[in-house]
């Protein structure tokens, strides 16, 4: 067995201990609702997108909340309200994106899902610079509209993404697996 260093690319993921255990609980809990991984990474950028938007998503409340408290009007209410959208609007697409980056897909479907993903952190720019001078004016085309327009087709994309991972999944845990010795079929136990 190969010893962890940095010097020693060989090194496996899987040789080193890990004595929180975290890492045995995350990788049994993907193998006993997905499957095996495809690599170790994956789970980790899909736990850690999947906590971080609901983390955000609670952050956002909180802020909102601590809005409420403070003068309506203020440069604090403004603040503390603009901060909280943008975590509201970040949150979202990070959980849902952690279910396409989790499940085993294609590239395309994973593309497709950071370009989705891509759009909701333009919209969440977009928040930030007509929030709340811009938002709702008197023009055609104001920040809402275009911040809303830019948001909702990227949660098109990550639900196209997200739809076609889960479907996917699916298929192929309904589907009788090909042994690889004898070629018999056996049935995948979910």
């Amino acid at each position: 067995m190969a010893n962890a260093s940095p010097s020693n690319p060989d090194t496996n993921a899987e040789d080193t201990p890990d004595p929180s255990g975290v890492r045995d609980r995350m990788l049994s809990i993907y193998r006993a609702y997905i499957g095996e991984p495809n690599q170790e990474r994956d789970i980790y950028l899909g736990f850690g997108l999947f906590f971080a938007g609901v983390t955000l998503g609670i952050v956002g409340l909180a802020l909102f909340v601590h809005s409420s408290s403070q003068p309506t009007g203020s440069d604090l209410f403004w603040q503390s309200r603009t901060m909280a959208f943008v975590a509201g609007t970040l949150g979202l697409p990070a959980a849902i994106l952690s279910i396409v980056v989790l499940l085993p897909v294609g590239r395309q479907t994973l593309f497709t899902g950071i370009v989705g993903a891509g759009f909701c952190v333009f919209a969440a720019g977009i928040l930030i610079n007509a929030y709340p001078s811009h938002w709702s004016t008197e023009a055609t085309i104001d920040g809402s509209v275009r911040m809303i327009s830019v948001y909702a087709f990227g949660l098109t994309l990550l639900s196209i993404s997200t739809g076609t991972a889960l479907v996917a999944q699916y298929i192929e845990r309904a589907a009788p697996q090909t042994a690889a010795a004898g070629g018999k079929t056996k049935e995948r136990v979910p």
